[in-house]
């Protein structure tokens, strides 16, 4: 998983690497997604199931007719420091005869965590000091298409896409469903092959250290 969070680190210790900025076409392109043959309802379901799926216990969810919002906390312990941060998916979805159009807008905000020096009376010691808060939209294209996915499995009962294959498809992070998340598989739903592979693969890796 360490690769898989890579991302995050370095946008944690660079503290104000900008992002990587995007035009509102290709904002629209990517957040835009529509499902045929269903309901509101049945979307915004499917995409709380997406997020609950992704690391349950870390994730708040708040309900709107016509919009979930998740967001979901993180601590990452690195060498003598630590980063906290959350993203946040704001999906929403609105009915256009037998299809629902969804727009879905992912935010990441994060801050470090490092020893400080402090003198008192008692003499010199050390405490927790915290950075600045970085935030920024997240522009990686792949992660949207990870999350429409997920939701057209959760939908359509198709085969589920987990965190290893997307990484093996396309060499990106996807922190935001990926970071030390417990990658379920929703109930009802199998893996593709190419996750179960590379799951029986990492598998077997572990049985031979």
């Amino acid at each position: 998983m360490n690769r898989m969070f890579g991302a995050t680190v370095a946008l944690l210790l660079s503290g104000c690497a900008a992002p990587r900025h995007i035009t509102r076409a290709e904002w629209l392109q990517m957040s835009t997604h529509t499902f045929s043959g269903t309901t509101v309802e049945e979307v915004l379901t499917a995409g709380e199931k997406v997020m609950l799926a992704c690391d349950g216990s870390d994730f708040s969810i708040q309900h709107a007719p016509d919009r979930v919002v998740g967001e979901r906390r993180y601590l990452v312990y690195l060498v003598l420091a630590a980063s906290m941060g959350r993203f946040v998916f704001d999906f929403s979805a609105t009915q256009h005869g037998d299809d629902v159009v969804t727009h879905l807008n992912l935010t990441h905000s994060a801050q470090g965590i490092t020893p400080t020096p402090t003198v008192g009376p008692g003499g010199a010691g050390m405490t927790a000091g915290t950075g600045p808060v970085s935030g920024a939209a997240i522009s990686n294209a792949g992660t949207y298409e990870l999350f429409h996915a997920r939701v057209e499995a959760v939908l359509k009962s198709l085969p589920w896409m987990t965190c290893a294959e997307a990484y093996a498809r396309d060499g990106d992070s996807h922190d935001s469903l990926c970071l030390n998340a417990a990658d379920e598989v929703p109930e009802g739903l199998t893996l593709s092959k190419r996750s179960a592979q590379l799951k029986a693969d990492a598998n077997k890796r572990r049985r031979n250290r």
